[in-house]
């Protein structure tokens, strides 16, 4: 049996090639091929041609080109659960402002979002797949007993529907935590769905109608990764008073973040603070940096792209050791912070003010209302409040981390893979 991985974004993902590194280890007879559109086979990492077999495809079908016409479509009518409007708008926001489109270009994806706000009630993702135009029969030489692993989100709706249509086994590990949040791709007609705890996996089945039966709890790649650089944590001694991490990558965020930054610091003014910029912002917006007071650090991590991976996550995790205390404003990284032990801050407004109006928004997504936010006192509501941080004792930290840690229990990669060998 061969095992087809169909991912997108594995130049920042590195964590998946561990998966599938594992994989190809406990499963010798099954031969594990990367499957890529011919258009994007650059962007797949020299590391996976030098581990696993890499192939191509393109769509020969000559309607394709109608796709993209439904590709909008579900863009308008695509329903959107109510439950999950926020954070779809605020991935969609994220995605035009750091397009490379022309202003033109950028106009109309406004400008279609702003529709599917309104109309995105009437179109199901599966109606939308069975639009599509497909023919890659000439390419492929599939056999029946194989099998396709996606990661969220779906690197190309054509290839699955092609699959699903020829009644190919199709399975999708749920990348993220807040995946289902912000995507609108999920079908019963999948196999099976692999995700991080129970509650995305109740969380899937009622925003996204997914039969329970479809839905498996393997575990987070991500959490089992950084998990292997704890010994790291005391090789650091402590730098910074407080450490903000940026959470935000589109300039009406990032301007809004950096503004309740200095509300922070003006309530600590002669600590040592640092900044971490957030890793996928845009080079156009590190002239907002310029007017930061010269004695708060700025760290900017490596590029995620062009570097080591182990590099990345190791510096990650020091820029954590490095502070006393974490604060943020929802991020994975503030998650990470408090699953490593550290004294963790989650700045989550309790109420809207016109100066942080779409900060509010982004902070209030589902993921850090459902996971982060909890009675205890380093969750900071009022932004006065702020000012008793240096006097909570160890323990609310203790706890609070505790909390998370039990969201989201660890599982290693060779469980996470034996796991996902035995339903495929």
């Amino acid at each position: 049996m061969s095992v087809y991985i169909c991912a997108n974004y594995l130049n920042t993902r590195k964590d998946i090639f561990y998966l599938l590194e594992t994989f190809k280890q406990q499963s010798k007879s099954d031969e594990l091929i990367i499957l890529s559109k011919e258009d994007n086979i650059s962007e797949v990492p020299l590391d996976f041609f030098n581990l696993f077999q890499v192939e191509s495809y393109k769509n020969l079908h000559p309607l394709k080109k109608l796709n993209v016409g439904f590709f909008y479509l579900f863009k308008i009518f695509g329903i959107i659960p109510v439950e999950i409007k926020n954070n779809y708008n605020i991935i969609e926001l994220f995605r035009i402002s750091n397009s490379r489109k022309s202003k033109s270009k950028l106009l109309f994806d406004k400008i279609i979002l702003l529709f599917s706000n309104y109309l995105g009630k009437l179109m199901s993702y599966d109606f939308y797949l069975n639009c599509l135009y497909v023919d890659f029969d000439k390419k492929f030489n599939f056999k029946k007993n194989d099998t396709f692993i996606f990661f969220s989100e779906i690197v190309d709706n054509e290839l699955l529907y092609y699959l699903i249509k020829n009644n190919y086994k199709v399975f999708v590990y749920v990348y993220s935590w807040d995946h289902h949040f912000k995507f609108l791709s999920f079908s019963n007609r999948i196999n099976k769905y692999f995700v991080w705890n129970d509650t995305i996996k109740s969380d899937i089945a009622r925003i996204h109608n997914i039969d329970l039966e479809k839905l498996v709890v393997a575990g987070s790649t991500q959490i089992s990764f950084i998990s292997n650089y704890k010994s790291i944590l005391n090789k650091i001694k402590k730098i910074y008073d407080f450490l903000f991490v940026l959470s935000t990558g589109t300039h009406s965020l990032l301007v809004q973040e950096l503004r309740l930054f200095k509300l922070l610091f003006n309530i600590y003014p002669d600590k040592n603070w640092a900044i971490r910029i957030y890793p996928f912002i845009s080079v156009d917006l590190i002239n907002e940096f310029q007017n930061i007071d010269s004695k708060i650090q700025i760290l900017k991590p490596l590029d995620i792209k062009n570097s080591n991976y182990a590099d990345f996550i190791e510096e990650k995790i020091l820029h954590l050791n490095s502070s006393r205390f974490i604060v943020h404003c929802g991020t994975t990284l503030g998650l990470e912070s408090s699953y490593l032990g550290h004294n963790t801050v989650f700045i989550t407004p309790k109420y809207r003010v016109d100066e942080l109006d779409k900060l509010y928004n982004f902070i209030h997504q589902n993921q850090n209302d459902k996971y982060l936010v909890t009675q205890n006192e380093n969750v900071i509501h009022n932004i006065a409040d702020f000012d008793r941080i240096e006097d909570l004792p160890r323990v609310i930290f203790k706890e609070y981390n505790d909390i998370i840690k039990a969201y989201f229990p660890r599982s290693s990669m060779q469980t996470i893979t034996k796991t996902i060998k035995n339903e495929i």
